[in-house]
């Protein structure tokens, strides 16, 4: 059995008690013969500081190998590995970047520490494992953030360009970028914002949709014509992989994505992808080209779709051979 323990669920959805991406990792692991529990919590407050002291006591004795994924992970890995642990840390995003100015040295202190004192990591970038390395790393594993990849492709519909964004209003999410593209393009297209943004937008073309349930999440991304990921020049956003970028290709939506670090090794432009420069001017020319260009945008999300299903073909191989390398 192998113990999951991540932080922050997607800007996208409605959880139900576990993060997507804890629950599609520990489908991954079942799928390789690993059994999983997996734990989440959302923030540092308090009930995550009362999980972080409890999980290493809740972990049963048979379990031999634990991943965790957590800004507090430090506390617990001493406690595990005394009980002949052994430590996978999972890195999804490195927290101590979006983190407020005057916790994020203590954040960044925690990280590497969990990171030097983990037996091996788990990352979704190349960029993730440059930094898990340079800070102690010794074994590490790139692998494709898991999502239920759809066997449909994106429903495509006549009428009025439907342009997503899913996400809230944190700077390296790049939401002003979108909202500042949209009134320089022309044309009769509808954006919808889904997550946690607040904002009001001066383009009527723009709606605030707020957040939707799990369940609804797979038509919601279907329903689009293009996915839009307008991440910015952000520390943050330049290591990580964004999850949600997965799910939409997953499904066969075309995406438009800014060239920021944690997509350039994954999607290629005019390929799976349409990939602009992370400006205004960049995801506007990205609007207006999907726009001139609509015969063409069937096949890069099938591309997409087919692009995510091969690199997810291996994930739970991937796993068991880090696993097995620790005995």
């Amino acid at each position: 059995m192998v113990n999951l323990c991540f932080v922050l669920a997607m800007d996208l959805r409605k959880t139900d008690g576990a993060s997507v991406h804890s629950k599609s990792l520990a489908a991954a692991c079942e799928s390789a013969g690993i059994g999983t529990e997996s734990v989440s919590f959302d923030s540092l407050g308090s009930s995550g500081v009362a999980f972080a002291l409890r999980a290493p006591f809740a972990v049963p004795d048979g379990v031999r190998t634990v991943y965790l994924r957590s800004p507090l992970a430090f506390l617990g890995i001493p406690l595990l590995k005394a009980r002949g642990k052994k430590i996978v840390l999972g890195v999804a995003a490195l927290k101590h970047l979006e983190s407020p100015a005057w916790m994020r040295p203590f954040v960044k202190l925690a990280e590497d520490a969990a990171i030097r004192s983990s037996d091996a990591v788990m990352t979704i970038s190349p960029a993730l494992e440059k930094y898990c390395r340079a800070h102690g790393a010794e074994k590490t594993l790139v692998y494709l953030p898991p999502v239920a990849v759809s066997a449909a492709s994106a429903r495509r519909r006549r009428g009025k360009f439907v342009v997503g964004y899913a996400g809230g209003n944190q700077e390296w999410q790049g939401l002003p970028l979108l909202l500042e593209a949209v009134p320089r393009v022309r044309g009769d297209f509808e954006v919808r914002i889904y997550g946690d943004a607040e904002k009001t937008a001066a383009d009527a073309r723009v709606k605030f949709l707020g957040r939707i349930p799990n369940s609804r999440v797979p038509s919601a991304l279907r329903s689009l014509d293009l996915f839009v990921l307008p991440r910015p020049r952000h520390p943050s956003a330049e290591t990580a992989m964004p999850i949600k970028l997965v799910e939409a290709m997953a499904c066969g939506v075309p995406c438009l994505v800014t060239d920021v670090g944690g997509v350039s090794w994954f999607v290629k432009d005019g390929r799976d992808a349409i990939v602009r420069e992370p400006s205004a001017e960049g995801v506007a020319s990205g609007i207006a080209w999907a726009l001139r260009n609509r015969k063409k945008l069937r096949a890069i999300g099938e591309n997409g779709r087919k692009r995510v299903t091969a690199e997810l073909r291996g994930t739970g191989w991937k796993i068991r051979r880090l696993v097995s390398s620790l005995d």
